[in-house]
């Protein structure tokens, strides 16, 4: 950035603040919506809340303590406050009711906190290598989640928590799913320690300092046509007059203003004013006592609280240590603008064609107005500027009759806005298209306007837009064909993706690519209302389509209504798929069956030999005789084994030979010992040989007998 000819501002528009901390200053932050007062912490082990009356009667209207130095401290809602520090504590502290309490603790000092608004988190960051998420309204921890190092600085950018720690090492985490870990893993642009981080107030990108006296613009989106537009420069760097060498100071704090511009305060006692944009410092401060060590802008940026405290940089040389200090300055439009160059109105937008080179100004205002704008054109060859005058007056059109209304948000990706109004036929095309696909109950649907999508506004004369938000209206509401597009749309998120499926999209394409993710729809009166105030969304996922319905980004109007036919969808609730629906009724089934399968297939078939199997299909008479064969062959087998064992202790040691026992062995020690190998029983007193009956014995049989003769 350029710093040549800054435009210095004088001192006589700010105040000290009575009763400073007695130790170092930490941090100041006003309350939210409110510049009367003022959140301080310190290494005294205090937190103040100091009311900003004036410049003779502020003071200090409550305060708390902690056991230890306070590191960092800020407000929840304009009653409530959290704070950390030293002691490794998280506080929570209630200046209504005068109480306090201890959401919890880290395993070491706790440097920095951070609050989300739209989830109502208070987030901690900690040497230990952690950050801890708090809900406060139950007073605990709901999650903890380790970093690559120890936690520096942190900042909350919509839905995404940006952590600096040491090794440069910088994480982005999403507050709708901390459990997969971190979203992006980054390092710092800078070569050296990391000290702050502040997110921009559109939330596409961040800035960060380090302690080598430079300032690096990033940005979130990780698409390499993005990342191209990051840079760094230099700042907070001064020559000595005598020896002309540099010296570089540490930038300790950066605070954004609700314009886009943001301060930077260094070790070297300045503040500077830089436009991120056109990428130039706008003002410088005088020099104050010490150390810039804290920054914050009040929320309608009429107010700058500037923290001074000593660091003891210079504490081997010396020097008498300054007072601490914190100054309240009033903000002029010089400071924080290009001076010569006002902002244009909020509901007016700028587009022009890359091909004609034709400037487009468009908009939709709330009321009649009449406006005067001067255009500035500068030619970047020969850097000759032309410029033109226009008085521009709108007057409010009445589109229907009814007082209930519905309107649709339709993202078209392959038409800038810019070529809607250099070829009219297109906007009658699309105007016709609009109709047969989104019918209304009365009369017809029309286009209420055309929009730069929110994420292109700040680059509104790039040559690309991403596309163009067209918002239609339908008098009455939207037939039951739009509505019943929108709840499948809802219920099947992956189903947007491919339009072939989407029964809409043939009506336009293939001149126009709709993005059907995006698609919104909303109930509202006629009234015409800035930025959607009081409207609710009825159908669609917010989280799409950013942060364009917020108050400081898009300016877009719409109509509001407190009777809402559909129920509000959740953004943090997501549809179920076609594809979950396979899992739960087919697959989960199936594996349920064959595990069935497979368990009685081992209980009927596992068996040795199959011999249960075929014992269900034997007849009880055969299956009785069956089994007494069986117990008699597994007689025999023990008899003969025994046998054999008693027998082969008289034999010599030549006749022993090592074969296994069964039939054969049996055998021969009987032919050794003269034996008939016939089995013999007793029948009515005699005894009688199988092998002279030739015949099985039956039930009656008595006794069962192996006899080997001798």
């Amino acid at each position: 950035m350029s710093s040549t000819e800054p435009h210095f501002i004088a001192a006589p528009n700010e105040y000290r603040l009575n009763n400073p901390p007695s130790d170092g200053i930490t941090s100041v932050h006003f309350a939210p919506n409110s510049s009367k007062h003022l959140l301080v912490s310190s290494w005294d082990c205090s937190v103040r809340l100091y009311e900003l009356s004036s410049a003779s009667t502020n003071f200090v209207l409550s305060s708390y303590n902690h056991n230890a130095a306070v590191l960092d401290c800020l407000f929840i809602d304009a009653n409530r406050c959290c704070s950390c520090g030293l002691d490794k504590f998280v506080k929570f502290y209630d200046f209504e009711n005068h109480c306090e309490a201890i959401l919890g603790a880290h395993e070491m000092p706790v440097r920095c906190l951070s609050y989300n608004q739209n989830h109502g988190l208070v987030v901690s960051g900690s040497w230990d290598k952690t950050i801890k998420i708090w809900d406060y309204r139950v007073g605990r921890c709901i999650g903890c989640y380790n970093q690559p190092e120890r936690v520096y600085t942190m900042d909350v950018c919509g839905d995404r928590l940006i952590v600096g720690t040491a090794m440069r090492k910088v994480w982005l985490w999403n507050f709708r799913n901390f459990s997969v870990g971190p979203e992006q893993q980054r390092e710092s642009s800078l070569k050296y320690q990391t000290r702050c981080i502040k997110s921009f107030p559109d939330t596409e990108g961040f800035v960060v300092s380090s302690i080598e006296g430079r300032i690096a613009v990033e940005f979130i989106d990780p698409d390499p046509e993005v990342q191209k537009r990051k840079y760094a420069f230099k700042c907070h760097r001064l020559k000595d007059a005598e020896t002309g060498q540099e010296m570089v100071y540490p930038v300790l704090s950066i605070a954004f203003h609700s314009s886009g511009t943001f301060a930077s305060g260094g070790s070297d006692g300045y503040v500077n004013i830089w436009d991120p944009f056109i990428k130039k410092r706008l003002s410088q401060y005088h020099k104050y006592p010490s150390s810039i060590i804290s920054l914050d802008f009040s929320s309608d940026g009429d107010s700058l609280a500037i923290a001074s405290s000593y660091q003891y940089e210079y504490l081997d040389k010396g020097l008498a240590v300054p007072e601490d200090c914190i100054y309240i300055r009033k903000v002029t439009e010089a400071d924080t603008r290009q001076i010569g160059f006002p902002d244009l109105p909020s509901w007016l937008h700028v587009t022009h064609s890359p091909v004609t080179y034709d400037l487009f100004i468009f908009g939709n205002p709330e009321s009649n107005i009449t406006e005067n704008i001067m255009v500035v054109a500068l030619n970047l060859k020969t850097f000759q500027t032309a410029r033109k005058r226009m008085r521009i007056k709108v007057t409010k059109g009445i589109y229907a009759k009814d007082d209930r209304v519905e309107t649709a948000e339709l993202w078209i990706l392959n038409h800038n806005v810019w070529q809607f109004f250099a070829d009219e036929n297109i906007l009658r095309l699309l105007q016709s298209l609009v109709m047969k696909a989104f019918p209304s109950l009365k009369e017809h649907t029309t286009i209420l306007k055309l929009s730069i999508p929110k994420f292109a506004v700040n680059k509104a004369l790039a040559d690309k837009h991403d596309g163009t938000v067209v918002t239609m209206v339908a008098p009455g509401g939207f037939q039951k064909n739009v509505l019943n597009l929108m709840k499948e749309l809802q219920a099947n998120p992956a189903a947007c993706k491919r339009n072939e499926i989407v029964s809409l999209n043939p009506v336009f394409a293939p001149r126009f690519q709709i993005d059907w993710c995006r698609l919104r729809l909303h109930e509202q009166p006629l009234s015409l209302t800035k930025n959607g105030t009081n409207s609710r969304v009825l159908i669609g996922h917010n989280e799409l389509f950013g942060a364009a319905w917020t108050n400081d980004t898009m300016h877009e109007y719409i109509t509001s209504s407190d009777n809402v036919r559909y129920r509000p969808t959740s953004t943090n609730r997501l549809g179920r798929s076609y594809f979950q629906d396979w899992i739960f009724f087919v697959v989960i089934p199936s594996a349920v069956l064959l595990f069935i399968l497979l368990i009685l297939s081992m209980m009927l078939f596992g068996c040795r030999e199959g011999q249960h199997w075929r014992d269900y299909k034997t007849p009880r008479t055969q299956l009785i005789d069956y089994v007494h064969l069986r117990q008699s062959q597994q007689q025999l087998r023990q008899l003969s084994f025994r046998r054999h064992s008693s027998e082969l202790v008289n034999l010599p040691s030549s006749k022993l030979i090592a074969k296994p026992i069964c039939k054969q062995t049996v055998a021969e020690v009987a032919t050794l010992k003269g034996s008939d190998l016939n089995v013999h029983f007793v029948e009515n007193g005699a005894m009688k040989s199988l092998a002279h009956t030739g015949q099985h014995p039956s039930a009656q049989f008595t006794c069962l007998l192996l006899q080997i003769i001798a």
